[in-house]
């Protein structure tokens, strides 16, 4: 078969991890639930340098950054079984990708006796976990409910006022009990930016799977207008720029806030903290606390006032995929069919067409004066890589609607900032060196780069995404050699997808 000649050069297709998949769905009847776990889970580590033929879902980003994510657990056993059609092998699963269990990610991956691989995900978030999944994350012998975790957003209601926090330019106040855009915070774990603080009860950092805020830990607290919460001359205000170019800015300790149990409560300092959950915020030994007075106005006391942490929206990503890494020398070129002739993004679409294109891999890299995203392929139907002569490679088509691909001699890494870094890899892209792999990017969804300045915004919000609603996507891999070349491998593609 065409599988068993291409998988006697253990490079096609990048490597062994391919051929163990393979050979272990071909043995499943044999093959327990626990052996497929392993599998997964050893492929879901993140390394420097990527394994070559290793699949990975891609972390989350915000803002163009790094998340601090790189949480995969699973949810319930794999589950395994024969294709209805009696052609493969059917590999059911779902895991959490956050460490709150509010987003999950489900799977079902067929591994056909063709040699081809049919990959169906599903992204899901709040609610939808429960009611499709039927599971969650919550740690064990915890109290169960939704959790923080980094870049989580939130807001605080003030139990004396039953009022929420909220900022207009500089000031913080309290004067509204209907949560809105200006009542949201985003948290941040204050270690995970200047090194262990003193009270932090979690001695794993934030990039750890598993990290979610306690009692005792100490946070930073980022209002929607960028600025940090903090003290200043006695009183609570937003001030001072969380977003640098190269990402988070580490705030001040003046902008750092422990956070406590409430006298007279239950909970105990190392204990989860849910939303809803009654807490104490304490910076610079100055409670953060309501005067109850006109408006509002929020001001630093001495005495704890107690504030209900209540989860606000979830924080969407800028994509969302699947990341491969295959030998350079079986994918040296790329044809594909899809928006081209250049990059192109939601908000980036203005100057290109549809049609079917043919370069070298190394041609869509663009090299930005400071790398960063780039050389994404909107609406594309099916993309091949194989080697210079197109004669063997690695066949990837979308299954329904069309997908955001993207290739190159260069790690991801490579363009942005290592979690717990705030400065990137490569700071020119004149010092960008390629590596001997090729990273493919499958994405099932894909916000705008945005532009809009040079301060960090975000895409405008007809550009982003959003985990309010299931984002779903599937594909189809394939190897093909001399024999699918000649038919060509735009045909080869319909006959996947049917």
């Amino acid at each position: 078969s065409l599988y068993q000649s291409a998988a006697s050069d253990a490079s096609v297709l990048g490597g062994m991890q391919w051929q163990r998949l393979y050979a272990a769905a071909r043995g499943a009847q044999t093959l327990s639930a626990e052996g497929f776990v392993r599998w997964i889970r050893s492929q879901e580590t993140h390394a420097s340098t990527p394994n070559p033929g290793s699949t990975r879902c891609r972390r989350f980003r915000d803002a163009g950054r790094l998340s601090r994510g790189g949480h995969y657990k699973l949810l319930r056993p794999l589950e395994v079984s024969h294709s209805a059609d009696g052609a493969g092998v059917v590999i059911r699963s779902a895991a959490s990708l956050l460490a709150d269990g509010e987003v999950c990610l489900a799977t079902v991956c067929t591994v056909r006796h063709d040699s081809s691989l049919e990959v169906h995900a599903r992204l899901l978030s709040g609610k939808l976990v429960e009611a499709e999944l039927g599971c969650g994350d919550a740690p064990a012998g915890e109290e169960t409910g939704i959790g923080f975790c980094t870049e989580s957003e939130m807001c605080l209601k003030s139990v004396a006022v039953c009022a929420h926090l909220d900022v207009e330019e500089e000031e913080a106040r309290a004067r509204w009990d209907d949560p809105g855009a200006w009542q949201q915070f985003r948290m941040r774990f204050a270690d995970e930016d200047k090194g262990d603080l003193a009270g932090s009860t979690n001695g794993a950092r934030s990039g750890e799977a598993g990290r979610q805020l306690r009692y005792g830990d100490a946070i930073s607290l980022t209002a929607h207008t960028g600025h940090y919460l903090g003290v200043r001359d006695g009183a609570i205000v937003a001030s001072g720029r969380r977003q640098g170019e190269f990402g988070p800015l580490p705030p001040k300790q003046f902008q750092t806030w422990t956070v406590e149990p409430v006298a007279g409560s239950t909970h105990e300092k190392g204990q989860r903290v849910i939303s809803g959950g009654h807490v104490a915020l304490l910076c610079e030994g100055m409670y953060l606390a309501p005067d109850g007075k006109g408006d509002k106005c929020v001001h630093g006391v001495a005495a704890a006032e107690a504030w209900a942490m209540e989860a606000g929206e979830r924080s969407a990503p800028l994509r969302i995929g699947f990341e491969l890494a295959l030998v350079k020398s079986l994918s040296s070129r790329v044809r594909w069919h899809g928006l081209g002739p250049h990059e192109s993004y939601p908000d980036r679409k203005a100057g290109v067409r549809v049609g079917c294109w043919d370069g070298s891999v190394s041609e869509q890299t663009f090299k930005y004066v400071r790398p960063q995203e780039n050389g994404n392929k909107l609406e594309t139907r099916w993309m091949a890589l194989s080697d210079a002569e197109g004669t063997t490679g690695l066949l990837v088509a979308s299954i329904g609607a069309p997908l955001s691909m993207q290739c190159h001699h260069y790690a991801m890494a490579d363009f942005d900032c290592e979690p717990d870094s705030t400065t990137p890899n490569v700071r020119h892209g004149a010092l960008l060196r390629e590596k001997p792999f090729t990273t493919l990017c499958i994405d099932g969804a894909h916000a705008g780069v945005g532009g809009i300045d040079s301060w960090g915004s975000q895409p405008l919000s007809q550009h982003r995404l959003s985990l309010e609603q299931p984002i779903q996507w599937a594909f189809v891999l394939r190897p093909f050699g001399t024999a699918e070349v000649a038919e060509g491998v735009g045909k080869l593609a319909k006959q996947l997808v049917g």
